[in-house]
């Protein structure tokens, strides 16, 4: 439910205002999360939970350290990944404590 913020804030900034240097910082950031999440829920690979999204992912041929590629394929990777951390979020279930820190932050964007 509040991962959807990131999905919603993600489709919105990556779409007109950041620059290809800050698209990568916010892959990277993302992948990063996504890694947290498979150590903290013991997950080998939260593809596996969304397995249609790894293909997506894997498709791209993009990864955070991937500079070279264009700033399209990172807004892609960006937009799969923050679905993709979003969805399985809701499969899975977040930890009571990220639960609760999601709730202060959505509270604050009332």
């Amino acid at each position: 439910m509040y991962f959807r913020i990131i999905k919603l804030l993600t489709s919105v900034f990556i779409t007109k205002y950041m620059k290809k240097k800050e698209l990568i910082h916010l892959h990277d950031l993302l992948n990063q999360t996504k890694e947290t999440i498979e150590d903290t829920h013991d997950v080998p690979d939260l593809f596996e939970v969304k397995p249609e999204l790894g293909e997506e992912y894997n498709s791209l041929n993009v990864k955070p350290t991937s500079i070279h590629k264009s700033k399209q394929k990172h807004k892609s990777a960006i937009k799969v990944l923050s679905k993709l951390i979003s969805e399985s979020i809701d499969k899975i279930g977040a930890t009571p404590e990220a639960e609760s820190n999601l709730k202060e932050v959505n509270e604050s964007l009332d």
